[in-house]
Parts: C-alpha cells; sequence; structure tokens
C-alpha cells in the first residue's frame, strides 16, 4: 500500500510544480506586456526653456496654482493635444515648487535641462503632467 501511495504523491508534486511553474510564466508575461504597452505613453523633452506660464487660465478665468511650459525638443504623451504641446505643474503639489524654481533658474541662464513627463494630463486636460526636472 505504502509503494503504490509514493509514486501517486510524486506525480502529483510534480504536477503542482509545472503548474506553478506556469502561472508564474504567465504572470510575468501579463507584467512584462503591461510595461511595454505603457511604455510609449510617456512625455519627454530636452533644451532650453522656450516658454512659461502661470496663474489663469486666460482672460477672465480664476487665477490657478498650474505652470506652463515648453522647451525646445519635446515628445508629449498619449493625453497631450498636439495643438498646445505643454507640460504643466502644479506649485501646491509635492515637489511642485522645486520644479518651477528649476524651470526659474534654467530661463534665466539659459541651462538646457529634461523634463519626463507622467504620461496623464490631470492637471489641465490636453497639457501633460510632470513627473521630473534634471538640469544637463
Amino acid at each position: 500500500m505504502i509503494r503504490t501511495v509514493i509514486p501517486f504523491m510524486k506525480f502529483r508534486i510534480r504536477v503542482n510544480m509545472i503548474i506553478e511553474n506556469l502561472i508564474k510564466g504567465l504572470l510575468f508575461c501579463i507584467c512584462i506586456g503591461t510595461q511595454l504597452t505603457y511604455a510609449g505613453t510617456y512625455g519627454s523633452g530636452n533644451g532650453q526653456v522656450q516658454s512659461l506660464a502661470a496663474g489663469g487660465l486666460g482672460t477672465g478665468h480664476a487665477t490657478s496654482n498650474l505652470v506652463w511650459f515648453q522647451v525646445e525638443n519635446y515628445t508629449m504623451g498619449d493625453c497631450a493635444r498636439d495643438n498646445s504641446p505643454y507640460f504643466v505643474i502644479d506649485t501646491t503639489e509635492s515637489g511642485g515648487t522645486s520644479m518651477l524654481s528649476m524651470l526659474l533658474a534654467a530661463k534665466m541662464s539659459g541651462r538646457e535641462i529634461f523634463i519626463a513627463g507622467e504620461g496623464k494630463c490631470d492637471l489641465y486636460p490636453g497639457n501633460e503632467d510632470v513627473s521630473y526636472i534634471y538640469y544637463k
């Protein structure tokens, strides 16, 4: 009786290991596929700051804590509009004032910067939110 149970247990353990490995492989493929499809949606830019605007959204609109800017070379994320390719920073958010300070310093000195977008346009539709900025 014991001899017949042991081979069956070995077979069962092997089947469980195969199923576990298949599940791990499937999860790995899903994770990699998600990263690859999301990778193309981020905007980025580099070069000198071309324009910088802060305040309201136009004449007659209430002021806001948003700052819009453009750089020389850029690609925008999928959420951004082609006719208004601005990056946006909210100065009330964590890191917003630091990024604004960096932008002002870069604009005044003519220094080149690099921008990475977040791949979303939540702050103002059609204009990409900024993830980070650094000096070149």
